[in-house]
């Protein structure tokens, strides 16, 4: 099958909000095979009611670990495990749509048929918004993201290059500093006369600098791992995040594929007059 349109949940009932992006998926993504992620014992009766009021035929429920779900970095660590791919194994694709995004029509098969690795919306540098000086940088971020299934199997088992210590290097933080540096350090000389795997990286070496979509999209991009990406140009006709009116007037006046995080980012003078708030 080409792609599955996976939803993460982690209470068994949304906000106003979520429920609008929830149903918008169901309405516009409906004719694709959906996947509700959430944690083990999750009371499931409030999406199965939405499910069949909108007739939604093949939509199933997939358990992991409430520990995934937890906070972010919970959650974050979940996109980083293998067996969470593996799971989806049977799809060329799988489409994450987090409820804090936004879907404006059905471009999924389309997105599909490029043939890129990954698609997320563009970051501009130091993932911040854009300003002078601060262009766009890389693609991007993983709320409503696009991956090829195969291709992120394939690097688990891969031996993780040394020039991932750079990245490391460049994303310690003020908080932590002595803890990141030390393992940092350590990280060079196992890179240096070791060999480990993406997988070992990921459990020994990953720590809360660094999110999920960072790691993959950016992190491996100065590797020899890095995945397939559109151009950041390109990117914001797939999702647009922060700046959303100087992205919107960069790609012609045309609203993207779907947007993420709109209630974070200018919705009161931005996203309001596309998705106006339910009530």
């Amino acid at each position: 099958m080409l792609v599955a349109v996976i939803i993460p949940v982690y209470k068994e009932t949304l906000s106003i909000s979520e429920e609008q992006s929830f149903l918008q998926c169901l309405r516009v993504l409906g004719n694709h095979p959906l996947r509700i992620v959430l944690p083990y014992g999750l009371n499931i009766g409030y999406y199965e009611k939405h499910l069949h009021e909108n007739k939604i035929a093949d939509c199933k429920f997939d358990y992991f670990d409430e520990g995934f779900f937890k906070n972010v970095n919970a959650y974050s660590r979940l996109l980083l495990n293998e067996s969470f791919y593996k799971r989806y194994i049977a799809f060329e694709y799988i489409f994450i749509y987090q409820l804090d995004g936004y879907v404006f029509r059905d471009e999924l098969k389309d997105w599909c048929s490029k043939g890129y690795e990954y698609i997320g919306a563009p970051w501009f540098k130091s993932y911040g918004i854009h300003k002078k000086g601060n262009d766009l940088y890389r693609v991007g971020n993983g709320g409503m993201s696009l991956r090829k299934v195969a291709a992120f199997l394939s690097l688990f088992d891969r031996q993780m290059p040394l020039s991932i210590y750079f990245f490391m290097v460049k994303n310690i933080r003020k908080r932590g500093f002595i803890k990141m540096s030390l393992k940092t350090i350590q990280l060079f000389f196992v890179l240096l006369f070791c060999k480990i795997t993406v997988a070992d990286f990921i459990t020994d070496y990953l720590d809360e600098r660094i999110n999920e979509d960072c790691f993959w999209a950016d992190g491996l991009s100065d590797t020899s791992l890095g995945l397939h990406k559109p151009e950041p140009l390109e990117a914001a006709r797939f999702c647009i995040e922060k700046s959303p009116a100087y992205l919107y007037n960069l790609v012609g006046k045309e609203l993207p594929f779907v947007c993420h995080a709109y209630e974070q980012y200018d919705y009161d003078t931005f996203w309001k007059q596309f998705i106006p708030r339910k009530t």
